[in-house]
């Protein structure tokens, strides 16, 4: 189950801080902890909910006026308190067919008694037939009795990028259309715990007349891409660089859906010698909804003369985790991923050293079968520090909610832990895959230590099915 999932930075206790988790669902698999929505008529179409495949599809199709008819996802109750001071969605979309009758929309949502909206920061349709009062395209902020509304225009059948910033700091609320600032809700910044919804239903929504409901005979459809949430300004995270770890960041970044997009740009400070880039992508294909995404991967040198290339193509069967290695000439390495579409780069590491030496590079790529010891390597080391590398997936246990730790079982979810000559690192740490943690999105494993010249064992254990793409050891 790979969200997109979701990734987080250990955090201590959650509500003691404002950084929540971040919470990626790129749809390549059904997520526990949506709640799926199959109401009134929705119940009897099964194409109604299409989602797995690296895109999330819903529909509405003929919905009848006696009944609310309502399908999409959304989190069970509102989980996100005023704690988080940058509270923050982004999602990409595609509508499919043109307005029916009722509403559609996306964003943070919070009700307040008898169905009133009093917490609100979203993009919403609604039409009702010859009724233009009750028909509207918009994009805004409700908190409590502020009310802050902008129109907008959604084109049918293309791809847009939305982002809500939701900055209590500020005391307002921004709204991004394909990276570009449409509107800021200045003064404004709904307070109250709110959730993700995203939906299409057949009900009209007035504060005179209540909730209308209508029937038709067609169909109203759109396609998701990735939905993400976080907290701060960006879901990504840079760690300190110490002997052959030059560069080491989980970007956590998409790229913006356009053809020869550079998703990253980074100049890397090394010394003349043995050098590996490992990176981690997803990319994925769409049926008819888009062309697969790509990503070419570069490293250069300081004169942009090219050491080696890598690339991802959605369209075909990949490792998710790949690797450059050279020996540099220079001083200085550049790196630059181009993409298409929306690949996404979970985590990048620049080893480096002038006399490192490649002990063990395993591409596994296979998932655990039963929980225990899975696998041991042995190496010989020369008494400098290795680096020990490991990347894969742990999934989080089903039923999981990111924010209440309380819902978590620790039996269910995918764990992996090392061991070196019988220390052990220890489950749920920096040092482990916990699906507690990072929610099948990716997640690496770095350790830079300092062993004693001789042969060594490494060891693998792991609880329940994660996956594991490459375990590597490299000399300094």
């Amino acid at each position: 189950m790979k969200i997109f999932f979701v990734l987080t930075f250990l955090l201590n206790t959650l509500f003691a801080q404002t950084i929540l988790p971040v919470k990626i669902d790129d749809f390549t698999s059904v997520k526990s902890w949506w709640e799926y929505h199959r109401d009134g008529t929705v119940k009897n179409d099964p194409d109604a909910i299409i989602n797995g495949n690296g895109y999330l599809k819903i529909r509405l199709l003929k919905p009848q006026d006696n009944m609310e008819c309502n399908v999409g996802i959304s989190e069970p109750q509102p989980i996100y308190p005023k704690k988080i001071k940058v509270l923050i969605t982004e999602m990409r979309i595609k509508l499919l067919t043109d307005m029916q009758p009722g509403s559609r929309g996306w964003g943070f949502w919070k009700t307040a008694k008898m169905g009133r909206a009093d917490n609100v920061a979203w993009f919403m349709e609604q039409y009702l037939k010859d009724k233009p009062k009750f028909s509207w395209s918009r994009f805004g902020t409700i908190h409590k009795r502020k009310v802050d509304i902008k129109d907008i225009k959604i084109k049918k059948n293309v791809w847009h990028t939305y982002k809500i910033v939701r900055d209590l700091k500020a005391k307002q609320t921004d709204y991004f259309v394909d990276g570009q600032l449409s509107h800021t809700s200045r003064g404004i910044a709904p307070t109250g715990r709110m959730a993700f919804h995203l939906w299409i239903d057949n009900q009209v929504y007035s504060r005179s007349k209540g909730i209308q409901r209508v029937a038709w005979p067609g169909e109203s459809a759109m396609v998701v891409d990735y939905v993400s949430i976080y907290s701060g300004f960006s879901p990504g995270k840079i760690f300190p660089s110490q002997g052959a770890i030059k560069f080491f960041e989980k970007p956590l970044r998409f790229s913006s859906g356009k053809k020869d997009a550079i998703l990253l740009n980074e100049t890397v400070s090394v010394s003349p010698g043995k050098t590996l880039v490992l990176m981690s992508v997803i990319v994925e294909k769409y049926a008819t909804f888009d062309n697969p995404d790509k990503l070419v991967l570069s490293a250069n040198d300081d004169k942009g003369k090219m050491y080696a290339k890598t690339k991802w193509d959605g369209e075909k069967k990949n490792t998710v985790n790949k690797i450059l290695i050279f020996d540099a000439k220079s001083e200085e390495i550049g790196l630059k991923a181009i993409g298409e579409n929306t690949p996404f780069i979970s985590d990048l590491v620049v080893l480096n050293s002038p006399t490192g030496k490649v002990l063990i590079n395993d591409e596994v790529n296979a998932r655990a079968a039963k929980d225990g010891l899975w696998k041991t390597y042995s190496f010989s080391s020369t008494g400098k520090p290795v680096v020990i590398y490991l990347s894969g997936v742990a999934n989080e246990s089903p039923g999981w909610n990111h924010i209440n730790k309380s819902t978590h079982n620790e039996k269910t979810d995918d764990d992996l832990r090392i061991e070196v000559d019988g220390q052990d690192f220890g489950w749920n740490t920096e040092n482990s895959f916990d699906g507690n943690r990072q929610f099948g999105l990716g997640d690496v494993i770095v350790l830079r230590r300092q062993i004693a010249a001789g042969d060594h064992t490494l060891k693998i254990f792991v609880e329940n099915k994660p996956i594991l793409n490459r375990v590597l050891v490299f000399q300094e």
